[in-house]
């Protein structure tokens, strides 16, 4: 290949699925569900803060 030559990459990803799902309104309709499971779901309260030397672990 000759140096400055121009080149496209295309990468493939085997686990990534096209959408069987192409309605506009039924994906914006599903995107709402899960925003709502995920704030149903949030974390809530005053969890401990972990030091530095927990942060950092090594088993």
């Amino acid at each position: 290949m000759p140096e400055n030559a121009e080149v496209e990459i295309t990468i493939h990803d085997p686990y990534t699925l096209p959408p069987t799902i192409t309605d506009p309104d039924e994906r914006a309709r599903l995107l709402r569900e899960v925003a709502q499971n995920m704030n149903a779901n949030s974390f809530t309260g005053d969890p401990p803060r972990l030091t530095r030397e927990e942060l950092h672990e090594r088993r």
